[in-house]
């Protein structure tokens, strides 16, 4: 075997290695540059999560309550969304020049339209009843009444909002309150996107700060 040939060979493979790290790191370098760029395109039309932002109208022009969409954007949108503005009046306010854009509205109309209920349609009037629930969860602690995961189940099929149901979210919700798998399932995402326990409501994170001032000089 000729003398330079572990030598050469040796060269060989870091070059291999080096033109690897180099392939990997152009790849890192230009999925990075294509979400900046598409974040910047979604910036400058005030979107930065298309659908969020969708999900958010569909709750808002699909709940009667105002504090719905408010409150659920809380959990969506990051904090700083919210700097000067205290009060969930002026926050609804905040929201709505938010998802009242041309786009938005576009987008959503377009999402129930193709697909009926199904999927972000889905989601937002859960996350309605969801809402309703932990409305219901706050009356029945300040009476010191503390529900059962069954109860809590029963409580969501009741407060479901009445819009036309496909067979598979019916299904869903016929068998809540039987099966107990389902319901530890669906209670795990609900303390997780709420940041509660079913039995005890965190009110600190469904208040603004000006209202916990409030409650607490009172």
């Amino acid at each position: 075997m000729h003398a330079g040939a572990p030598t050469a060979r040796i060269d060989l493979q870091q070059q291999v290695a080096r033109t690897a790290e180099l392939l990997l790191e152009l790849q890192t370098t230009s999925r990075a540059v294509q979400k900046q760029h598409s974040n910047g395109k979604r910036c400058a039309v005030g979107l930065r999560s298309k659908r969020t932002w969708v999900l958010l109208r569909l709750i808002a022009d699909q709940s009667t309550m105002n504090p719905h969409a408010v409150l659920a954007a809380r959990r969506l949108l990051p904090g700083a969304v919210w700097l000067g503005a205290d009060t969930l009046a002026e926050q609804e306010v905040l929201l709505r020049k938010l998802i009242d854009k041309p786009m938005v509205r576009e987008a959503g109309a377009r999402a129930v339209a193709l697909v009926l209920w199904k999927g972000i349609a889905v989601k937002a009037v859960r996350i309605i009843a969801e809402l309703q629930l932990l409305k219901c969860f706050a009356e029945m602690n300040s009476r010191g009444v503390t529900p059962n995961s069954k109860m809590v189940a029963e409580m969501l099929v009741q407060q479901w909002p009445a819009h036309v149901h496909q067979p598979h979210v019916k299904e869903w919700l016929s068998r809540m309150p039987n099966e107990a798998k389902l319901r530890r399932r669906w209670l795990v995402k609900l303390r997780r996107f709420w940041g509660v326990h079913y039995r005890k409501l965190g009110s600190r994170s469904h208040q603004s700060p000006a209202d916990e001032k409030r409650k607490v000089q009172r």
